[in-house]
Protein backbone atom coordinates (compact mmCIF):
# COMPACT_ATOMS: atom_id res chain seq x y z
CA UNK A 1 0.00 0.00 0.00
CA UNK A 2 2.83 1.97 -0.92
CA UNK A 3 0.66 4.32 -3.19
CA UNK A 4 -1.25 5.46 0.15
CA UNK A 5 0.66 8.93 1.23
CA UNK A 6 0.06 10.46 4.48
CA UNK A 7 -1.31 13.60 2.76
CA UNK A 8 -3.67 10.76 0.98
CA UNK A 9 -5.07 9.49 4.64
CA UNK A 10 -5.14 13.05 5.31
CA UNK A 11 -7.28 14.03 2.33
CA UNK A 12 -9.67 11.09 2.98
CA UNK A 13 -10.25 11.81 6.72
CA UNK A 14 -11.58 15.07 5.03
CA UNK A 15 -14.59 13.26 3.48
CA UNK A 16 -16.35 12.56 6.91
CA UNK A 17 -19.03 15.29 7.02
CA UNK A 18 -21.98 12.73 8.55
CA UNK A 19 -20.59 10.67 11.41
CA UNK A 20 -22.03 7.82 9.69
CA UNK A 21 -19.98 4.23 10.05
CA UNK A 22 -20.84 0.75 8.23
CA UNK A 23 -18.99 -2.38 8.54
CA UNK A 24 -17.62 -3.71 5.50
CA UNK A 25 -17.46 -7.37 6.87
CA UNK A 26 -20.30 -10.00 6.53
CA UNK A 27 -20.26 -12.54 10.09
CA UNK A 28 -17.27 -14.58 9.59
CA UNK A 29 -20.13 -17.52 9.77
CA UNK A 30 -21.12 -16.09 6.10
CA UNK A 31 -22.20 -17.84 3.57
CA UNK A 32 -22.98 -20.81 5.30
CA UNK A 33 -22.05 -23.74 4.11
CA UNK A 34 -25.22 -25.89 2.50
CA UNK A 35 -26.20 -29.72 3.62
CA UNK A 36 -24.35 -31.87 0.81
CA UNK A 37 -21.50 -28.92 0.50
CA UNK A 38 -21.07 -26.90 -2.10
CA UNK A 39 -17.72 -27.36 -4.61
CA UNK A 40 -16.77 -23.93 -4.61
CA UNK A 41 -17.28 -23.08 -1.02
CA UNK A 42 -13.58 -25.27 -0.49
CA UNK A 43 -13.05 -22.86 2.65
CA UNK A 44 -14.15 -25.06 5.53
CA UNK A 45 -16.81 -22.85 8.01
CA UNK A 46 -15.94 -21.33 11.03
CA UNK A 47 -15.44 -23.71 13.93
CA UNK A 48 -15.80 -21.87 17.48
CA UNK A 49 -14.98 -23.86 20.66
CA UNK A 50 -15.28 -22.10 24.44
CA UNK A 51 -12.25 -23.20 26.28
CA UNK A 52 -13.50 -21.46 29.46
CA UNK A 53 -16.98 -21.10 30.58
CA UNK A 54 -18.28 -18.85 33.24
CA UNK A 55 -15.04 -19.55 35.29
CA UNK A 56 -15.31 -18.11 39.10
CA UNK A 57 -12.50 -16.51 41.06
CA UNK A 58 -13.06 -15.06 44.28
CA UNK A 59 -12.74 -11.19 44.89
CA UNK A 60 -13.12 -9.20 48.16
CA UNK A 61 -15.91 -8.81 49.78
CA UNK A 62 -17.67 -12.20 48.85
CA UNK A 63 -17.96 -11.09 45.18
CA UNK A 64 -16.79 -13.66 42.36
CA UNK A 65 -15.03 -12.54 38.77
CA UNK A 66 -16.83 -14.40 36.11
CA UNK A 67 -14.19 -15.03 33.18
CA UNK A 68 -15.30 -16.83 29.59
CA UNK A 69 -12.74 -17.75 26.91
CA UNK A 70 -12.98 -19.21 23.58
CA UNK A 71 -10.70 -19.84 20.32
CA UNK A 72 -11.88 -20.11 16.65
CA UNK A 73 -10.67 -21.69 13.68
CA UNK A 74 -11.17 -20.19 10.17
CA UNK A 75 -10.51 -19.39 6.83
CA UNK A 76 -8.88 -16.24 6.24
CA UNK A 77 -10.38 -15.97 3.29
CA UNK A 78 -13.67 -17.24 4.20
CA UNK A 79 -16.21 -14.79 4.69
CA UNK A 80 -15.56 -10.76 3.65
CA UNK A 81 -11.87 -11.02 3.66
CA UNK A 82 -9.03 -9.15 1.19
CA UNK A 83 -6.49 -11.29 -0.18
CA UNK A 84 -2.56 -11.31 -0.21
CA UNK A 85 -0.36 -10.59 -3.02
CA UNK A 86 0.85 -14.34 -2.30
CA UNK A 87 -2.83 -15.96 -2.73
CA UNK A 88 -2.50 -16.15 -6.18
CA UNK A 89 0.57 -16.33 -9.32
CA UNK A 90 0.93 -17.62 -12.45
CA UNK A 91 3.44 -19.84 -13.89
CA UNK A 92 3.83 -19.33 -17.50
CA UNK A 93 6.26 -19.76 -20.47
CA UNK A 94 9.41 -17.24 -21.07
CA UNK A 95 8.83 -15.96 -17.37
CA UNK A 96 10.07 -16.83 -14.06
CA UNK A 97 8.09 -15.19 -11.72
CA UNK A 98 5.13 -16.45 -10.07
CA UNK A 99 3.90 -13.83 -7.94
CA UNK A 100 3.90 -9.89 -7.99
CA UNK A 101 7.47 -8.30 -8.33
CA UNK A 102 8.61 -11.51 -10.27
CA UNK A 103 8.68 -13.67 -6.92
CA UNK A 104 9.32 -17.01 -7.78
CA UNK A 105 7.87 -20.28 -5.92
CA UNK A 106 10.42 -20.00 -3.37
CA UNK A 107 8.70 -16.63 -2.06
CA UNK A 108 5.93 -19.10 -0.27
CA UNK A 109 7.56 -21.62 2.78
CA UNK A 110 5.17 -24.62 3.28
CA UNK A 111 4.72 -23.99 7.13
CA UNK A 112 5.99 -20.41 7.37
CA UNK A 113 3.48 -19.06 4.52
CA UNK A 114 5.19 -15.97 2.31
CA UNK A 115 8.44 -14.48 3.41
CA UNK A 116 7.24 -10.59 1.92
CA UNK A 117 4.31 -10.84 0.65
CA UNK A 118 1.76 -12.18 3.57
CA UNK A 119 -1.12 -10.29 4.46
CA UNK A 120 0.85 -8.50 7.73
CA UNK A 121 2.47 -6.07 4.88
CA UNK A 122 -0.30 -4.73 5.32
CA UNK A 123 -1.65 -5.24 8.83
CA UNK A 124 -0.05 -1.72 10.11
CA UNK A 125 -3.46 -0.85 8.80
CA UNK A 126 -4.96 0.32 5.34
CA UNK A 127 -6.72 4.01 5.71
CA UNK A 128 -7.82 6.03 2.36
CA UNK A 129 -10.36 7.00 0.02
CA UNK A 130 -12.97 5.09 -1.14
CA UNK A 131 -15.10 5.53 -4.21
CA UNK A 132 -18.19 3.21 -4.33
CA UNK A 133 -19.39 1.78 -7.85
CA UNK A 134 -23.51 1.19 -7.44
CA UNK A 135 -23.41 -0.45 -10.52
CA UNK A 136 -26.85 -2.02 -9.98
CA UNK A 137 -28.68 1.89 -9.51
CA UNK A 138 -26.05 2.30 -12.81
CA UNK A 139 -27.09 0.24 -15.17
CA UNK A 140 -31.12 0.17 -14.13
CA UNK A 141 -31.32 -2.90 -11.46
CA UNK A 142 -32.01 -0.97 -8.61
CA UNK A 143 -35.35 -2.37 -8.42
CA UNK A 144 -34.84 -5.74 -8.88
CA UNK A 145 -31.51 -5.19 -6.64
CA UNK A 146 -29.00 -6.76 -8.21
CA UNK A 147 -27.28 -7.35 -11.45
CA UNK A 148 -28.23 -10.27 -13.85
CA UNK A 149 -26.12 -12.90 -13.41
CA UNK A 150 -24.30 -12.78 -17.04
CA UNK A 151 -23.29 -9.25 -15.96
CA UNK A 152 -19.69 -8.51 -16.86
CA UNK A 153 -18.76 -4.72 -16.21
CA UNK A 154 -16.62 -3.56 -18.54
CA UNK A 155 -13.88 -0.22 -18.17
CA UNK A 156 -16.66 1.93 -20.41
CA UNK A 157 -18.84 1.60 -17.85
CA UNK A 158 -17.31 1.80 -14.69
CA UNK A 159 -16.02 5.22 -16.32
CA UNK A 160 -19.53 5.90 -17.20
CA UNK A 161 -20.49 5.75 -13.64
CA UNK A 162 -17.68 8.38 -12.73
CA UNK A 163 -18.52 10.69 -15.33
CA UNK A 164 -22.74 10.69 -13.98
CA UNK A 165 -21.55 10.99 -10.63
CA UNK A 166 -18.59 13.73 -11.63
CA UNK A 167 -15.92 11.25 -9.54
CA UNK A 168 -12.43 10.62 -10.62
CA UNK A 169 -10.18 8.31 -9.31
CA UNK A 170 -6.68 9.02 -7.95
CA UNK A 171 -3.79 7.23 -6.34
CA UNK A 172 -4.20 5.24 -3.74
CA UNK A 173 -7.53 4.67 -3.73
CA UNK A 174 -9.73 1.76 -2.91
CA UNK A 175 -12.34 0.94 -5.85
CA UNK A 176 -15.38 -0.76 -3.89
CA UNK A 177 -17.90 -2.20 -6.69
CA UNK A 178 -21.47 -3.23 -5.72
CA UNK A 179 -23.45 -5.78 -7.75
CA UNK A 180 -25.83 -6.82 -5.20
CA UNK A 181 -24.34 -9.80 -4.94
CA UNK A 182 -25.86 -10.44 -1.09
CA UNK A 183 -29.63 -9.96 -2.67
CA UNK A 184 -29.32 -11.93 -5.42
CA UNK A 185 -27.37 -14.67 -2.86
CA UNK A 186 -30.92 -14.18 -0.87
CA UNK A 187 -33.41 -14.24 -4.15
CA UNK A 188 -31.67 -17.22 -5.13
CA UNK A 189 -32.74 -19.15 -1.68
CA UNK A 190 -29.28 -19.22 -0.10
CA UNK A 191 -27.59 -20.38 -2.50
CA UNK A 192 -24.47 -19.56 -4.95
CA UNK A 193 -25.75 -18.98 -8.46
CA UNK A 194 -23.42 -20.70 -11.55
CA UNK A 195 -22.99 -17.62 -12.99
CA UNK A 196 -21.80 -14.52 -10.83
CA UNK A 197 -21.56 -10.90 -12.02
CA UNK A 198 -18.49 -8.81 -11.29
CA UNK A 199 -15.62 -7.32 -12.76
CA UNK A 200 -14.15 -8.02 -16.51
CA UNK A 201 -11.10 -7.94 -17.76
CA UNK A 202 -11.02 -4.72 -20.01
CA UNK A 203 -12.01 -3.25 -16.18
CA UNK A 204 -7.94 -2.88 -15.61
CA UNK A 205 -7.59 -0.61 -17.87
CA UNK A 206 -9.21 1.90 -15.44
CA UNK A 207 -7.49 0.48 -12.40
CA UNK A 208 -3.81 0.50 -13.55
CA UNK A 209 -4.02 4.36 -15.22
CA UNK A 210 -5.93 5.53 -12.37
CA UNK A 211 -3.31 3.87 -9.38
CA UNK A 212 -5.94 2.58 -6.97
CA UNK A 213 -4.53 0.72 -4.74
CA UNK A 214 -7.03 -1.93 -3.99
CA UNK A 215 -10.83 -3.54 -5.52
CA UNK A 216 -13.51 -4.71 -3.13
CA UNK A 217 -16.20 -5.69 -4.80
CA UNK A 218 -19.78 -7.71 -2.67
CA UNK A 219 -19.40 -10.82 -4.61
CA UNK A 220 -16.74 -13.80 -4.68
CA UNK A 221 -14.39 -13.81 -7.06
CA UNK A 222 -13.98 -9.60 -7.96
CA UNK A 223 -13.74 -11.78 -11.34
CA UNK A 224 -17.23 -12.41 -13.38
CA UNK A 225 -17.76 -16.02 -13.34
CA UNK A 226 -17.09 -17.70 -15.35
CA UNK A 227 -13.58 -16.52 -13.97
CA UNK A 228 -11.00 -16.10 -16.78
CA UNK A 229 -8.54 -15.27 -13.84
CA UNK A 230 -8.15 -11.76 -15.61
CA UNK A 231 -8.55 -9.89 -12.50
CA UNK A 232 -6.80 -11.39 -10.08
CA UNK A 233 -3.66 -11.81 -12.49
CA UNK A 234 -3.98 -8.41 -13.72
CA UNK A 235 -4.56 -6.22 -10.31
CA UNK A 236 -2.14 -9.47 -7.66
CA UNK A 237 0.22 -10.72 -9.75
CA UNK A 238 0.91 -7.73 -11.69
CA UNK A 239 0.14 -4.40 -10.57
CA UNK A 240 0.09 -5.59 -6.31
CA UNK A 241 -3.17 -4.16 -5.92
CA UNK A 242 -4.67 -5.77 -3.11
CA UNK A 243 -8.28 -7.75 -3.61
CA UNK A 244 -11.30 -7.81 -1.10
CA UNK A 245 -14.06 -10.31 -1.71
CA UNK A 246 -17.58 -10.97 -0.07
CA UNK A 247 -17.97 -7.62 0.94
CA UNK A 248 -20.86 -6.23 2.93
CA UNK A 249 -21.74 -2.80 0.97
CA UNK A 250 -25.83 -3.05 1.07
CA UNK A 251 -25.92 -0.22 3.78
CA UNK A 252 -23.28 2.19 2.65
CA UNK A 253 -24.82 1.77 -1.20
CA UNK A 254 -28.07 2.60 0.33
CA UNK A 255 -26.44 5.03 2.44
CA UNK A 256 -24.83 6.63 -0.87
CA UNK A 257 -28.12 6.80 -2.83
CA UNK A 258 -29.75 9.01 0.08
CA UNK A 259 -27.49 11.68 -0.56
CA UNK A 260 -25.48 11.07 -3.40
CA UNK A 261 -22.16 11.35 -2.52
CA UNK A 262 -20.30 7.87 -3.45
CA UNK A 263 -16.52 8.49 -1.80
CA UNK A 264 -16.06 7.83 1.61
CA UNK A 265 -12.96 7.14 4.49
CA UNK A 266 -11.92 3.60 4.46
CA UNK A 267 -10.19 1.68 7.23
CA UNK A 268 -9.06 -1.59 7.64
CA UNK A 269 -7.46 -3.15 10.17
CA UNK A 270 -6.29 -6.80 8.46
CA UNK A 271 -5.18 -9.64 11.07
CA UNK A 272 -1.40 -9.54 12.21
CA UNK A 273 -0.45 -12.94 11.06
CA UNK A 274 3.13 -13.22 9.32
CA UNK A 275 2.66 -15.17 6.13
CA UNK A 276 -0.80 -14.99 5.61
CA UNK A 277 -2.33 -15.63 2.07
CA UNK A 278 -5.48 -13.40 3.05
CA UNK A 279 -7.61 -12.09 6.63
CA UNK A 280 -10.92 -10.74 6.86
CA UNK A 281 -11.10 -7.50 6.28
CA UNK A 282 -12.57 -5.56 9.32
CA UNK A 283 -13.07 -2.77 7.34
CA UNK A 284 -15.52 0.32 7.82
CA UNK A 285 -16.66 3.17 5.17
CA UNK A 286 -17.04 6.28 7.35
CA UNK A 287 -19.06 9.68 5.75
Amino acid sequence: MSQVSAAKVVRAAGLVKRGQVFSLSHPLTWPPRPPGGDARLKRPALRRETIVNSALSALPGGAYAVTNDDVVHLAMQGSSHWDALTHFGVIGPGRAGVFYGDRGLDEVDEQAGARTLGIDAVAGGIVTRAVVFDMVDFLGRAGQGFLADETRLTDEQLAGFLASHDLALEVGDAALVYTGFYRRWLDNGGAIPQAIAGLDGSSMRLWRESGVAALACDNPTLDAVPMDFSIHVGALRELGILLGEYWALDSLVDACRDDGVYECLLTSAPLNVPGAFGSPCNALAVR
